[in-house]
């Protein structure tokens, strides 16, 4: 007589479950990682632009002198249409994630590159008229577009920047690597 061998093909219900799990594991490992290099790669070209906005306003302030006063007057193209502005009472434009202002009083002259949408808004780098760059969380209520993540998580997790000045107050600066 044959005997009859009981196979059974296929997964049980436990294996099935363990390998969703490990699966589920792995994705909230990656994706936190996944989006820092995506934030990275976008503020990378927004990094791009400032330079570009600060080697034209230094050529601009050794052909005339003085620093110019809106973005207009310098040798960069800009082809955002919005005006939306990161904070303060600069000129801007801006497109759906970034603003990019120049702000003049007197002597004092600074250039922006802001989030103005996402998880980082109220984020960006800026530059003085010597063309020191810096990453900005700026917290201040009365702006715009407010960062309202922790102190840090922007500039120093991302970037590995290092902080300026007093963490304590509502803009902080940071110097970039």
């Amino acid at each position: 007589m044959k005997e009859i061998k009981n196979v059974t093909k296929g997964f049980t219900l436990i294996e099935l479950l363990v390998v969703v799990l490990i699966i589920g594991i792995l994705a909230a490992v990656a994706l936190p990682q996944y989006q820092k290099a995506v934030e990275k790669t976008k503020a990378a070209q927004a990094l791009i632009l400032l330079k570009a906005l600060v080697q034209a306003s230094q050529s601009y302030y050794l052909t005339n002198g003085i620093y110019p006063s809106n973005l207009e007057e310098l040798d960069v193209d800009i082809p955002w249409t919005g005006n939306q502005k990161w904070h303060g009472d600069a000129e801007a434009k801006s497109n759906k994630e970034w603003t990019v202002q120049i702000y003049k009083n007197g002597t004092n002259f600074r250039l922006w590159v802001g989030r103005i949408s996402g998880p980082y808004a109220g984020t960006g780098f800026s530059a003085d008229s010597e063309g020191n760059l810096m990453c900005v969380e700026d917290a201040h209520e009365n702006n715009h577009f407010t960062f309202s993540n922790s102190k840090g998580s922007y500039c120093e997790k991302i970037f590995q920047a290092i902080p300026l000045n007093d963490q304590d107050s509502t803009t902080r600066y940071y110097t970039l690597p």
